[in-house]
């Protein structure tokens, strides 16, 4: 069953990472592009990806553009095989799906922003 507010797979920008590549990027509530994230709530990201490299450890990195100048979104949970269903150790060539569930906080301004997200 999809959620009606759901976009499937939002459109990306790859940064020009080697070590991996983004097959695909759910956020859930968003109903229209761009996602409207409303205080208060929780967003749910799922991230499919590529691993172009072996490696024993995935860290998740969010940030959001304001002004030009990347700004880390807080979060406790950065160990993406700890914490987000990465299974560690990583494979070259496998795939893998990162999923995570973020605060939207009261506290956050409003203001549009365009995000970065690293695994």
């Amino acid at each position: 069953m999809v959620p009606d507010s759901y976009v499937p797979s939002l459109p990306m920008i790859s940064i020009g990472s080697v070590d991996g590549k983004i097959k695909s990027v759910d956020v859930v509530p968003c109903p229209t592009e761009p996602c409207h994230l409303v205080h208060g709530t929780n967003v749910s990201l799922t991230v499919e990806f590529d691993s172009a490299v072996d490696t024993h450890r995935a860290i998740t990195k969010i940030h959001g553009i304001i002004l030009g100048l990347p700004v880390p979104f807080p979060f406790s949970h950065d160990d993406a095989c700890k914490y987000h269903n990465v299974p560690c150790p990583i494979q070259q060539g496998s795939s893998y799906t990162y999923s995570n569930v973020l605060e939207v906080l009261s506290a956050y301004p409003k203001m549009s922003l365009v995000f970065i997200c690293s695994i």
